[in-house]
């Protein structure tokens, strides 16, 4: 039994650690347990969209990946402390110490500040205790630099998001300040840093895949419905230009960066409702500048996905503003 409690203690550790280290410093996305846990918790945060816990939906899941970590990392030391009598004992009185003190004592010897009260009572907890209290140290202090840098991170993803905004507030003013020279030229002059910021922002999501959980019910700074706006009126402008043209090229080459980013950020597209027909639906909206969009299933089954995922509709992308869209019916 003691050695049985000895292999589930650390299996426990060590798989913390495999996930916590993948996760925190591989570039690699999550880890295998914190990734379900995540998946699991985005789910259910936008089913609940109307509610306070969307609007702190990043903060929901940093805390919650944290203390997966901690608590899985308590666990495994708790295991192995009670495997057997003489793994902690009394400092004085050298009797071994109840399960409740062995749960005392693990909760000082992760948190690395150390105690008196209670001991190790054999060669093999020393050595455990030792272990222990170095590993909580580095979890607590990678922890601690991962958070920062996925606050950094996502304060990029909100600056992106609203210098698209600058282009217009809805889809509709969006074509209509590239549409014109000035704004045609504008956007082909920008295309790299276009292009940086959002490659930028791709390579952020590899790092540091939280930040996909970083919801925003304001749609000025929601990156992804930002990017499908913009993607929507490029893909109608990019034929506008001659093929093999300067334009058509460096739009072309936004478009991909854009869709680039969108496979980027999901786990699996197929999780996500995609009706072709009410895409179409909204798409119509372009015959009002005698335009077609042309047809991409690839695309749109990712682009729909990214949109689904981040709490957004494609009501939401052809929302136009009310004024605009009452004198559309007029």
């Amino acid at each position: 039994m003691e050695l049985l409690l000895l292999i589930i203690g650390f299996l426990i550790l060590i798989s913390t650690f495999l996930d916590f280290f993948h996760t925190t410093l591989s570039g690699q996305g999550f880890g295998w347990m914190t990734g379900k846990i995540n998946r699991f918790l985005g789910r259910l945060i936008l089913q609940n969209r109307k509610t306070f816990i969307f609007k702190y939906s990043g903060i929901l899941h940093l805390l919650f990946t944290t203390l997966f970590w901690l608590l899985m990392l308590f666990l495994g030391a708790y295991i192995i402390y009670s495997s057997s009598p003489e793994m902690v004992i009394t400092s004085d009185s050298k009797i071994p110490a109840s399960q409740l003190e062995r749960f005392y004592y693990t909760g000082f010897v992760i948190s690395t500040l150390g105690i008196g009260d209670y001991i190790p009572g054999n060669d093999l907890s020393r050595l455990i205790t030792t272990f222990l209290s170095f590993s909580g140290f580095i979890l607590l202090t990678t922890a601690l630099t991962y958070l920062i840098s996925v606050v950094n991170t996502v304060l990029q993803k909100k600056q992106l998001a609203i210098y698209i905004s600058t282009f217009g507030n809805d889809i509709n003013e969006i074509y209509n300040s590239v549409i014109t020279p000035e704004g045609a030229n504008l956007l082909i002059r920008n295309t790299n840093s276009i292009r940086e910021m959002i490659i930028r922002n791709s390579s952020n999501y590899i790092f540091f895949p939280i930040v996909q959980y970083f919801l925003s019910g304001k749609k000025e700074d929601a990156l992804e419905l930002q990017l499908v706006r913009l993607y929507e009126v490029l893909t109608v402008l990019r034929f506008q230009f001659e093929k093999g043209s300067r334009q058509a090229l460096k739009i072309k080459s936004i478009i991909a960066t854009i869709v680039n980013y969108i496979d980027l950020g999901l786990e699996k597209q197929d999780d996500y409702s995609y009706d072709p027909k009410e895409i179409q639906k909204h798409r119509q909206f372009w015959s009002q500048h005698s335009l077609t969009y042309p047809s991409q299933p690839r695309a749109d089954k990712a682009i729909n996905a990214s949109l689904e995922s981040a709490g957004w509709l494609w009501e939401d992308v052809y929302e136009l503003q009310k004024q605009m869209a009452s004198e559309f019916k007029d």
